[in-house]
């Protein structure tokens, strides 16, 4: 059975592909495995979790927002905390909802009592919310003020009453005002002691007392209201009528303390509202407790599923690499035996010997190696046997081809001497016209270098020019700068001027000022203590006056001095205007006497041009003759070349069938280095190349055209019939192609050496 290499590592390979390929196979199943079990713990345990824990962290919240409603009267904050447990409860609803979709049938039959667990919640938070929109922390501070503004102005009349009865020495009545005042405050004091107190008992006690103490007030008004006439009586008529309402603000804290609606809203939230949210939160603490143990045993189960696949990964991995290892091992002993058979069978080749054939063991491309290298120590024996039959032919040729040349070769030196002696004649021809071509362009080039220094002096004074002009524009614009500058600080010093008349304006107002504060501070002087405020002032007024007076004395000097300055300035710009001009005038001057130089320049530069181009003519009419005598020069020496590529062709001629002849005996030295067979090792000996010196000298020397002819004639009478075409053979055959593109003479010369 045939197997090639090709075969051998494609199955190899193969196989440890199949193996690597199951080991993927088998990671993807396992991953997708957990990545299945990872989303239903995300989707299941993980989300119960997570719902449980915002369900309680929900009841805590509403928990901290209960409580703070009680203790706040701030309806702002009692309204956003009602928001905020509305919030609570949707989210709660939310979690609940989400809580259960995650759970299983089993899990929703365990955990049906959730859903009525926070309906309880909710039912006694509602109820809370309400006890709680009656309940007021503020409420004893509230009846205390209540009480206080009722009873405070019936207190301060009933005071006025008692006074004005002492004074009378009604003393008897003034101790019954002193006793209804007593039994008014015990009563309030009673009333706000019942809506402070937080046991009932209490409250009732205070309550009661609070009520006794108002019946007693109003015997003790009665009683005096009998015993009192005229102007007390109206004052306690008064303090009665106000005490009536005073005794029903009174009833009604007793009243709101009776009820007691703080403590009960407290106890309400922690004997009804913290033990459903206790055992809601306990509930909910079980099932995480449950979940978590859920989890853990999810994690146990992935662990369990890892250390199978990484078990079974590493096996298959394992197996892989031994499987490749003795592939590659027998692939790599096939491949180099057989390499090692083909190296020795071609240094055999390489060192000639072509009887050797290499053995074929194999059914693979290295036995399709050894097979095609047997056949081509075939093809060489072969072709080493012709070429050494051809070697044989190709010095005869050889032989006859070097006598044809040398006759040829004579000929062609005897035209050479007649063409050499043509040509020295017009040689020297040429030689005169080209001194006197030399000579012209010689004055040209004279001409030329004249005419360029010529153009680069024109150049630097139309610079010079340029220059000068740009110069006396630049002084006309400084000339004008400069009286501009001057004029500016002109009317700088008469604004500085200007600047030290309002200065002096100014000194005289802070004189004027001065003397005005003084004039003020005598008059306050002379007014006495009610002037005192005013002389301050004035000598403030003073002071500042006094300020202003030295700050202008201090800013007319600085004036005094810059405006020196700028008269100083301008002195001198205009001292500086007259020579800017002065220099605007020079330059203007050299600007036209480089204008008037750059046109002397240009007259000269046309002369020169002139000159030039008479120059030229005389140099082209040189040039034309020089030509001429080129073109007779060049005639001939065409002729002298055609005649010494005739001599050339017949020494190349006899030249070539000498190393042909001897590239005959080297390939024949050559192809001796194959051994073929005893028969075929035997060298074949080539007849020596007969000499230029054995032609007779007695021959005549025909000319060039007579040897053309001869060696014509030789050729068409000797060349044989050609030969028939071998069939062409569908097979390639080995070898290399020794065809070298011969034309039908060369073919014709070859025939004919054979």
């Amino acid at each position: 059975m045939r197997m090639t290499i090709r075969a051998k590592l494609m199955a190899s390979f193969g196989v440890v592909l199949l193996l690597f390929g199951l080991c993927g196979y088998l990671s993807i199943g396992s991953l997708a495995t957990t990545n299945a079990a990872m989303s239903g713990f995300v989707g299941g345990p993980f989300a119960q979790v997570q719902s449980g824990l915002a369900i309680r962290g929900n009841v805590t919240d509403m928990r901290r927002l209960l409580l703070r409603i009680l203790m706040t009267t701030d309806e702002t904050v009692i309204a956003a905390s009602k928001a905020n447990i509305a919030e609570n409860w949707r989210a709660i609803d939310t979690s609940l909802t989400s809580l259960t979709g995650a759970m299983n049938e089993e899990q929703r039959s365990a955990w049906s009592d959730l859903p009525s667990l926070v309906e309880d919640y909710r039912r006694v938070v509602d109820l809370a919310l309400n006890s709680l929109e009656v309940a007021d922390m503020e409420v004893g501070n509230k009846a205390i003020l209540a009480a206080n503004a009722a009873l405070s102005p019936i207190l301060a009349e009933l005071n006025v009453l008692r006074g004005d009865l002492r004074r009378a020495g009604s003393l008897e009545n003034a101790l019954g005002v002193d006793d209804a005042m007593t039994a008014m405050e015990a009563s309030r004091r009673l009333a706000v002691e019942a809506v402070v107190l937080a046991d009932d008992q209490q409250i009732r006690q205070s309550a009661d007392g609070s009520k006794a103490a108002s019946s007693e007030v109003d015997r003790r008004l009665d009683g005096l209201s009998a015993q009192l006439t005229g102007a007390p009586a109206d004052v306690l008529a008064r303090a009665k009528a106000g005490w009536d309402k005073a005794r029903e603000e009174i009833a009604r804290q007793a009243a709101i303390g009776v009820e007691n609606t703080f403590a009960t809203a407290q106890a309400m939230l922690e004997n009804q509202v913290v033990p459903p949210a206790n055992k809601l939160g306990d509930r909910l603490g079980q099932l995480n407790e449950e979940l978590s143990l859920a989890a853990e045993s999810d994690v146990k189960s992935a662990e369990a599923r890892y250390e199978a696949t990484r078990l079974t990964l590493i096996a298959l991995i394992v197996g892989a690499v031994l499987i490749g290892a003795a592939a590659a091992i027998w692939m790599s002993l096939a491949i180099s035996r057989g390499l090692t058979k083909s190296v020795k069978f071609a240094e055999a080749i390489g060192a000639g010997d072509l009887t050797q054939t290499a053995p074929v063991t194999s059914r693979d491309e290295i036995g399709d190696l050894l097979g095609a290298m047997n056949t081509m120590s075939a093809r060489l024996r072969e072709i080493v046997s012709d070429v050494t039959n051809s070697a044989t032919q190709v010095a005869a040729g050889a032989r006859q081809s070097a006598v044809t040349a040398e006759q040829l070769s004579q000929g062609a030196t005897e035209q050479a001497a007649s063409t050499e002696q043509i040509g020295q004649g017009a040689n020297e021809q040429a030689a005169t016209t080209q001194r006197l071509s030399s000579g012209a362009s010689e004055q040209a080039a004279a001409t030329e270098q004249a005419s360029s220094a010529m153009e680069e002096m024109a150049a630097n004074i139309r610079q010079n020019a340029e220059n000068a002009g740009a110069t006396a524009k630049i002084a006309a614009q400084a000339s004008q700068n400069a009286q501009r500058s001057g004029e500016a600080v002109i009317n700088s010093v008469e604004a500085m001027r200007t600047i030290a008349d309002k200065i002096c304006i100014v000194q005289e107002i802070a004189r004027q000022t001065d003397l005005l504060a003084l004039n003020a501070a005598i008059e306050a002087a002379r007014a006495g203590a009610h002037g005192k405020g005013f002389a301050v002032v004035a000598s403030e007024v003073r002071k500042l006056a006094e300020r202003s007076q030295q700050a202008a004395s201090e800013i007319g000097s600085l004036s005094t001095s810059t405006l020196s300055i700028s008269e100083e300035a301008g002195r001198m710009l205009e001292q500086l205007v007259p020579d800017i001009q002065r220099t605007a005038d020079l330059v203007a001057e050299i600007s036209a006497a480089c204008r008037e130089q750059n046109v002397g320049a240009d007259q000269i530069n046309q002369a020169i041009q002139q000159l030039d181009q008479v120059t030229q003519q005389v140099t082209q009419s040189a040039a034309q003759i020089d030509q001429v005598a080129q073109q007779t020069s060049a005639a001939i020496q065409q002729l002298d070349q055609v005649t010494q590529q005739n001599a050339s062709a017949a020494n190349e001629m006899s030249a070539t069938s000498e190393q042909l002849a001897a590239e005959a005996r080297r390939l024949n030295d050559r192809v001796a280095y194959f051994r073929l067979s005893e028969a075929a090792d035997q060298k074949p000996v080539l007849p020596p190349l007969a000499h230029s010196g054995s032609v007779a000298p007695s021959t005549p020397r025909p000319d060039v055209r007579t040897l053309q002819n001869r060696v014509d004639q030789f050729a068409s009478t000797a060349r044989p019939a050609p030969a028939p075409k071998a069939p062409a053979s569908n097979s390639p055959r080995g070898g290399f192609d020794l065809d070298l593109n011969e034309n039908d003479r060369q073919r014709g010369f070859e025939r004919m050496s054979g």
